[in-house]
């Protein structure tokens, strides 16, 4: 089974612990939930979180006449309030008896890998959390490309370049593969592993899986396991808050309501300039006033800085001592907006710029996750058994449970530049 932990996958740790430290290489950024805080929102049930907003001071104003006559009706500040539930997941892990008994300390001069397959969980929920914060709030991880019918079996899946290709996806992942309303599962339910990814920039995005669910085909999605059709809600993401869709709801609250509506501007598929950047930041002036415009920064992928260092370089002066050391044409050190900090996540989106104010953002959650399932004596890990004798395995499992949702309390301090280019071979 892909990503159980066997003695035979464990043997690269167990031969000879010669290296202290083993080089990752997978990508392990976890950069935007990393910034966000806990909730500052009110339980309200056991369901539900209120987040409570203002909309509108008493702004009630009219000429009166002071020599006598009727004064105006009063006025009032008006209030209104979101409502989040934590959502959770789970990142699964398994291995066998034997896997376990031979990283025992005293057995081998190795570690034990089973015992790093746990800790490595706790690694994975943050970077899936980072992935998960890019998404619409469906589940969705990325699009099917290529105009061609695949049947079982015929790999690799080529996937869109934008927004996310293959980046928000991992190796041993399992995923189901939808259409992209999500109302149908392709290869009737089944799920897919992913046995490979290719998410490197400049060529073509793909993965290869286990087995291609029949009738996949251009323009499904894939997506996380676990989710339903129908509109099923998973963790909300950008684009959930920095929208300005006018229809449908956020968090209980009808878009149709202003105070619901973020800013936002369409590049048109231009490349990013300066004074979009700056419309962007305009419309939260226009919207809040100056103290509106306060603590938020910009949130980009590296394409889209590439994108942005292209403008200054018609505009660079090299100022040298005369030594080599002193040339430096690629901007080194942090650039900034308009003195706001660029956070460049290789998750994000690489068609948009997102200004966050990472004031407004919060997280739910119950408990203190991530942690162990764990049942009522106590127990965290469980003993697999044979689906036809119903005989214990040596396979035991552990899983390791996030319960958290996201959450945006003021739409209108935030803002975003959409549909930009890519640079040219990214």
């Amino acid at each position: 089974m892909a990503g159980q932990a066997t003695s035979s996958s464990l043997t690269p740790l167990m031969l000879e612990d010669v290296n202290s430290m083993i080089p990752i290489l997978v990508e392990d950024t976890d950069t935007l939930d990393a910034r966000i805080k806990d909730a500052k929102s009110v339980r309200v049930s056991t369901k539900l979180f209120r987040i409570r907003i203002q909309t509108g001071l008493t702004s009630n104003v009219a000429k009166v006449p002071l020599d006598g006559g009727a004064m105006p009706s009063g006025g009032a500040s008006t209030w209104d309030q979101f409502t989040v539930t934590p959502l959770s997941y789970a990142v699964s892990i398994q291995y066998t008896t034997l896997a376990d008994l031979t990283g025992e300390p005293g057995n081998v001069a190795s570690m034990n890998g089973v015992t790093k397959s746990i800790a490595d969980a706790a690694l994975s929920v943050r970077i899936f959390r980072d992935k998960f914060l890019q998404t619409g709030g469906n589940g969705v991880l990325a699009t099917v490309d290529v105009a061609a019918n695949y049947t079982a079996g015929n790999n690799p899946i080529v996937l869109a370049s934008t927004p996310f290709g293959a980046r928000l996806l991992a190796q041993n992942q399992r995923v189901q593969v939808m259409n992209a309303a999500q109302t149908v599962v392709r290869g009737g339910g089944a799920l897919a592993t992913i046995l490979n990814t290719n998410n490197i920039l400049g060529s073509t995005q793909s993965i290869q899986v286990d087995n291609v669910p029949a009738g996949t085909t251009n323009g499904d999605v894939i997506v996380v396991e676990g989710v339903a059709t129908g509109g099923d809600p998973f963790i909300n993401g950008i684009p959930v808050f920095h929208s300005t869709a006018l229809t449908g709801t956020l968090m209980g609250l009808s878009r149709s309501n202003n105070y619901v509506v973020a800013n936002g501007t369409n590049a048109g598929g231009a490349q990013i300039t300066l004074p979009v950047l700056r419309l962007a930041q305009n419309q939260i002036l226009q919207a809040l006033g100056p103290k509106g415009l306060k603590d938020q920064i910009w949130h980009t992928h590296q394409s889209q800085k590439a994108a942005l260092e292209e403008i200054g370089f018609g505009q660079f002066n090299v100022f040298s001592s005369g030594k080599a050391k002193d040339y430096d044409p690629m901007f080194s050190g942090d650039m900034t907006i308009d003195t706001r900090e660029i956070l460049v996540n290789p998750h994000a989106d690489q068609t948009r710029w997102d200004l966050i104010n990472l004031v407004t953002w919060g997280k739910v959650k119950w408990g203190n996750p991530p942690f162990l399932l764990k049942n009522r004596g106590g127990q965290t890990v469980f003993q697999g058994y044979d689906p036809v004798t119903g005989n214990p395995q040596s396979v035991e499992k552990q899983y390791l449970l996030d319960a958290i949702q996201f959450y945006v309390d003021n739409p209108k301090s935030i803002s975003s530049v959409t549909n930009c280019k890519v640079p040219v071979s990214n």
